[in-house]
């Protein structure tokens, strides 16, 4: 609560020419019992005519500070603007003014920005108060810098905050108020915190919480031990931050703070969410939203609401997730928290899209939630929101499009407007997305700006536009750092992901079908490869790796650690939006010190970026085979392949499109592409629904069968191993002729496929098996290499490998490529060990 710094308030007499007397003695008397009796603007009205009358009788001084008065009075009657107007008339021209008089002007004149929100001005007030007043004490300028501190944060520019916050502690005195020290340390560690500077923030947040601990304050105790929790969890140090919580809500619960025992449970509930813990994060919540309902705090039981939605999502309980969302919506509705809001319009999108296929519904969602956040003058949230948008007029534009990872049954419901204004209203809100996503420095909401830009120009008919516009995505997506934050809807965010590579692939296979040219074809098999690596990493994200290797775990943590820190210091570089020539003195300050600091913050998370990459050649050098943890790019090089291939080898890739099966076929002296008319969703029903579910489950959820059963099961298993070889052989079989080798690459659903006992054909109960025919390898084209380059002697690897088992009532045949690799394998590890026909038995032991 601010209080006024009563500068000049109507104590003095007027001595002025006894002409002039009775004309602003009596407007004077009027304005003081105007004041005392509450009329504040009248007052202040009046004063300002009582000015006016002693400037004209050439009483200035006097009238200064006749003016004082009028500006309180202003101030009481809550006219911040027009008591702004005369403290900066005022000071413009100060005289010979008393210095406690112009100090408590400059004070008051400060306030009056703070309750107007203009906090630049507020800045450049205090600013201009310390150069006015040179010999402030200690104490007074440790105030002016704390003040200027809040103004900083309340921009969310947060380095100057820092700063401002630590030049008022040391400025403090020794014997100051222990509260005051405490809460400048909390506010420099939360803005340290917010840069990413985890070990700064850690380590003021613990002197501020020592602080309260000495003065024995339960509630300052429990903040430290909250914000100090919530900083570790940003770490990613979950223990740590459930310790800290637990610790703060123990406080609590001893001091009947009742309000923050809510508030604490909730962000326990979010560290154990992060846990994967769903239970105890979901009695957190729960238990979050009973306090809230019994102190009566109306937002706090919304939030509560909303993290409990995203809970039941994340674990598939979508009808418990859509209650709590509306419920929420509810409550920020009836206390005007707008951002609240915007926040679960998106979660009640997300469900409407995702899971109820009612497109309609989502984007209404979603296009309200994209006003709040216009309002409210919110540019990452609009970015956001400007994205969900966009990806919901894509599937209105092409309906029958399937994802590459959910594949949908039901037709969906989707918005009453013509396809070709869905893409043009698609393409205008990817537009907007990518202007917001430059402003803000976000390469999330940038890649997906482009891939929806490139999925319009590709249905404009303008594929190399589109390709630009993917291989910008790509290699954003590659070298981004993955987050358990941004990965813990794993299905989600892998669908978006998928959907990039996908598409960018569909593009290669249209280019490369109207050129021939051979770089598409290596283009789209090295999407194909880098999104393999993709789902690595962010599977990898899900845990903490843990190590045996000291040094590698010491690297490993140190590159989580720069990843996170740089992660947070992109996401708060002020975003800085262009200001049109009319804008208000206030915007355009905001504007200039924004700008000043994004070049600073900019060059920071530039350096940052650095660090990081050097720590990640560092990891790529010494840990090649784990380099997907942090990084997904994939190389390869078609030449390459093929110098790595023998005579009687071939490589066979395949890369599902939404209409059709891709299959590159690469030899050592040619390299072949074939289309097979089969879609994605036709191909994956066959393979999850016949083969895996119909055939393997069944068959395996069985009791013993009978041999009538078995014969049946035979055939049916036969039936579709049939048509999957028509579908993946059978259409490059003239490729194959010479070859006895082939190396299998494929994703999906393909890839569970069992290439070795595809048949071709099925005679006398007798099924000609691709076995049969060719050694079946596997291998992913970016480690083409491992075929011919041998590996360094290693004493920790060790092989153990049985094959070609013979049976004395069932005739197998003797498969000579097995047993020619399991030689070749053998001979890298430099093993002298190979034993070959051994009797079974229930126990082995061989040396």
């Amino acid at each position: 609560m601010f209080r006024f710094a009563a500068a000049f308030l109507v104590s003095f007499m007027l001595c002025t020419a006894p002409v002039q007397a009775a004309g602003f003695e009596q407007t004077f008397k009027e304005a003081q019992a105007a004041y005392k009796t509450g009329k504040y603007a009248d007052a202040a009205r009046l004063f300002v005519q009582t000015a006016d009358l002693l400037k004209k009788a050439k009483e200035t001084a006097k009238a200064q500070m006749v003016l004082g008065n009028a500006a309180i009075a202003y101030m009481q009657a809550e006219d911040y603007a027009s008591a702004v107007t005369i403290y900066e008339n005022l000071l413009s021209n100060p005289g010979k003014a008393d210095q406690k008089i112009l100090l408590k002007s400059y004070k008051n004149l400060v306030i009056c920005h703070s309750h107007l929100e203009q906090h630049a001005l507020k800045i450049q007030t205090l600013e201009r108060m310390m150069q006015a007043l040179p010999k402030l004490p200690k104490a007074e300028i440790s105030n002016v810098y704390a003040q200027m501190g809040d103004a900083y944060r309340a921009l969310e520019i947060y380095a100057p905050a820092s700063a401002a916050y630590d030049k008022a502690a040391h400025l403090l005195p020794q014997d100051a108020d222990p509260r005051v020290r405490g809460r400048l340390l909390t506010a420099m560690g939360l803005c340290q915190g917010n840069m990413g500077d985890f070990a700064g923030a850690s380590e003021n947040l613990a002197k501020a919480k020592e602080l309260a601990a000495r003065i024995n304050e339960p509630l300052t105790l429990a903040e430290s031990d909250s914000n100090l929790g919530i900083l570790y969890w940003e770490r990613g140090d979950y223990p740590q931050a459930l310790q800290l919580l637990n610790n703060s809500l123990e406080t609590e619960r001893k001091n009947t703070l009742r309000r923050n025992e809510g508030v604490d449970l909730n962000n326990l509930g979010l560290v154990k969410k992060s846990m994967g813990y769903f239970p105890d994060a979901m009695r957190a919540f729960e238990d979050a939203l009973a306090i809230a309902r019994e102190v009566g705090n109306v937002k706090d039981e919304a939030i509560a609401l909303s993290n409990r939605a995203l809970l039941n999502r994340i674990t598939g309980k979508l009808s418990e997730a859509r209650a709590d969302y509306r419920a929420a919506l509810e409550l920020y509705e009836r206390t005007g928290f707008q951002e609240g809001k915007a926040g679960a319009l998106l979660g009640v999108g997300k469900i409407a899209e995702r899971e109820d296929r009612d497109l309609e519904t989502a984007l209404n969602c979603y296009r309200e939630a994209l006003d709040i956040y216009s309002q409210l003058r919110l540019p990452r949230n609009q970015a956001e929101a400007l994205l969900q948008i966009g990806g919901v007029l894509k599937q209105t534009a092409l309906p029958g499009r399937t994802s590459r990872d959910l594949v949908f049954d039901d037709e969906p419901t989707v918005p009453k407007i013509d396809k070709t204004e869905a893409l043009a209203e698609a393409e205008k809100a990817y537009q907007s997305a990518l202007l917001l996503a430059e402003q803000v420095g976000s390469k999330e909401m940038l890649w997906a700006a482009h891939q929806g830009l490139g999925f319009c120009a590709f249905q404009k008919g303008q594929p190399e536009e589109a390709l630009e516009h993917y291989t910008f995505a790509i290699n954003l997506v590659t070298a981004m750092r993955t987050s358990l934050e941004s990965v813990e809807l794993l299905g989600e965010y892998m669908a978006g992901k998928e959907d990039l590579y996908s598409e960018a692939m569909e593009v290669c296979a249209r280019l490369h079908g109207e050129t021939q040219d051979v770089k598409y074809l290596e283009m789209q098999m090295q999407f194909d490869e880098t999104l393999r690596n993709e789902i690595q990493k962010a599977s990898a994200a899900l845990v903490r790796m843990e190590f045996a290797d000291t040094d590698k775990q010491k690297l490993y943590d140190k590159l989580v650690a720069l990843g996170r820190k740089q992660a947070k210091a992109e996401s708060t570089v002020p975003v800085v939006a262009p200001v049109p020539t009319e804008a208000s003195e206030e915007t355009k300050l905001v504007h200039k010190i924004k700008t000043e600091e994004a070049k600073k913050q900019k060059a920071t998370v530039q350096q940052l970026d650095q660090d990081y990459q050097t720590l990640l050649t560092e990891w790529k050098e010494k840990y090649p085979g784990d380099a997907v943890i942090f990084e997904s790019s994939a190389r390869l090089d078609i030449p390459k392949i093929q110098q790595a291939l023998s005579d009687d080898q071939v490589l066979l890739h395949y890369m599902q499109l939404p209409d059709k099966l891709v299959i590159v076929c690469i030899s050592n002296d040619r390299v072949d592409s074939k289309i097979v008319n089969i879609s994605k969703k036709e191909l994956d029903e066959a393979i999850r629904k016949q083969f895996l579910v119909e055939y393997i489950q069944t068959y395996g959820s069985k009791s013993p069968p009978t041999p009538s059963e078995e014969l049946d099961y035979m055939d049916k298993s036969v039936s579709i191993l049939s048509i999957l070889h028509n579908c993946l052989i059978l259409p490059i079989n003239n490729l194959l002729k010479n070859k006895k080798r082939l190396y299998i690459c494929a994703g999906g659903f393909i890839a569970q496929v069992p290439f070795s006992a595809l048949v071709s054909s099925y005679e006398d109960k007798n099924p000609h098996f691709l076995i049969d025919d060719y050694d079946i390898g596997n291998i992913r084209p970016s480690f083409i290499s491992a075929l011919t380059d041998p590996n360094k002697k290693s004493s920790d690897k060790t092989l153990l490998a049985v094959g070609n088992p013979h049976n004395n009532t069932i005739y197998m045949k003797n498969l000579d490529g097995a047993e020619k690799e399991i030689q070749n394998v053998n001979s890298t590890l430099y093993k002298e060990n190979f034993i070959k026909d051994i009797q079974y038995t229930n126990t082995a032991n061989i040396s």
